[in-house]
């Protein structure tokens, strides 16, 4: 059975430690084996004793997560290159090379900050947002499944993801050790949860030069739940070109905000805001802390 050596897990915490290895002289590679070694019991990879049979590993069921604040970073830089995380899984397709990752793994910390477990249905990607859910298909020969994305990698050249042992076995690519697969994004089905009202009244603001003065923000609301806050994220992302920050406050709210944004240009955006349905945006002069 070929096993397959891969590179460290890159949990977003360590990001900078890698990146100090990013560099492919001798003594770099050696760093980088270094840190390997250290942190993994196994110099090799390997597969689990016994398991189901394909047929019986269920998929991974979608569901509303929230994108998780550890993994997401974006950008990001490993091994020289830089990665962005990606706003949204909405649409996302690719096809590519799959590989896959067993016990020299399981049990470490993935890059979200959950445990990787062989016998799970999951999956290393670069740029997806920490979780999705896609569907994974072997164009050799048909089979499917559908994998949880929570971890990053593979950061070896021509790799588009990395299957759990688990998911490599149910498309029956563990021997070959790669497969040329099609990737596509699920969502939850049913439908999206109702949208919460923000938790703090935005009060609609008038357009007067005493605000306009120097820089500014556009508070476009104020959320209790990420999964909301992520939902207009989103929303704006595809219809706006100017900068987006989500940034948590002290009484514990997610805030949106349009900006840093030159005081000459918030009047006009307000329009545009209010026309994508966001009647009541908050001109703000800083960021609520």
């Amino acid at each position: 059975m070929k096993r397959i050596v891969r590179k460290p897990v890159i949990v977003i915490g360590m990001v900078a430690l890698v990146v100090a290895c990013s560099h492919q002289g001798k003594k770099d590679w050696k760093k980088a084996d270094e840190y390997q070694r250290s942190r993994y019991s196994q110099s090799v990879d390997s597969t689990p004793q016994g398991g189901l049979p394909p047929h019986k590993i269920p998929d991974a069921v979608p569901r509303n997560d929230p994108i998780t604040k550890a993994g997401n970073l974006s950008p990001y830089k490993v091994f020289g290159k830089t990665y962005h995380v990606l706003p949204s899984s909405k649409g996302y397709k690719a096809a590519g090379q799959a590989s896959w990752y067993g016990m020299k793994f399981h049990g470490h910390k993935t890059s979200n900050g959950e445990i990787y477990d062989v016998h799970q249905m999951s999956a290393a990607h670069k740029t997806l947002p920490l979780p999705s859910y896609v569907r994974v298909t072997n164009t050799a020969n048909g089979k499917t499944c559908v994998v949880r994305v929570n971890d990053r990698g593979p950061f070896k050249d021509g790799r588009l993801i990395d299957l759990s042992y688990a998911a490599a076995k149910k498309l029956d690519f563990l021997n070959a050790g790669t497969a040329r697969v099609k990737v596509e994004a699920v969502h939850a089905k049913g439908k999206a949860s109702k949208q919460l009202k923000p938790a703090s009244k935005a009060v609609e603001s008038s357009v007067k030069q005493s605000q306009l003065a120097g820089i500014a923000f556009l508070q476009i609301g104020a959320y209790r739940e990420e999964r909301f806050a992520r939902e207009h994220y989103n929303t704006l992302f595809k219809e706006l070109t100017e900068p987006l920050i989500l940034k948590k406050s002290q009484d514990g709210l997610l805030r949106l905000y349009i900006g840093p944004l030159e005081a000459s240009k918030v009047s006009n955006l307000v329009e545009t805001v209010r026309g994508l349905g966001y009647p009541k945006p908050l001109i703000v002069q800083n960021m609520r802390q």
